[in-house]
């Protein structure tokens, strides 16, 4: 997986930014000279979870990571609009991954339910699958 953009969806910025996160070191290799693109819906999540639950370490670690990713308005591909909603597959999941897709970029995401059900109904992104890592609050 190559290119020289990547997609952030929500569980990936927590795994940036995370106290003590065990994927921040393989996640900073990954992105390495690439420009990181964050849609506004996975930022309105992101910063949601960030004032709920994020401790100060992280909350600094959240503006640092931030101050260099673009936003990007949301727009799904029209193969991820033709994505029917389900348990495993949110709208918000077809939003965030098809704006990856619009824009040619490897999406990182923690949520392999999303991933399994988009490839279940036909469609394949191009994706870098890593754990769940949770916001610590501290």
């Amino acid at each position: 997986m190559t290119g020289g953009l990547v997609n952030l969806d929500t569980g990936a910025a927590h795994a940036f930014v995370s106290e003590g996160s065990p994927e921040r070191a393989r996640l900073k290799a990954f992105v390495q000279g690439k420009t990181m693109v964050m849609c506004a819906t996975a930022l309105g999540e992101f910063q949601k979870a960030v004032n709920g639950s994020a401790g100060p370490l992280e909350k600094a670690r959240a503006a640092r990571l931030l101050a260099r990713v673009t936003i990007a308005p949301d727009n799904p591909s029209p193969r991820a609009r033709a994505l029917r909603s389900t348990n495993g597959l949110g709208h918000s999941d077809i939003i965030i991954v098809g704006t990856g897709d619009t824009l040619g970029a490897v999406t990182i995401t923690a949520d392999a339910r999303a991933v399994r059900a988009s490839v279940a109904q036909g469609v394949s992104f191009a994706v870098l699958l890593i754990p769940s890592v949770p916001l610590t609050g501290r």
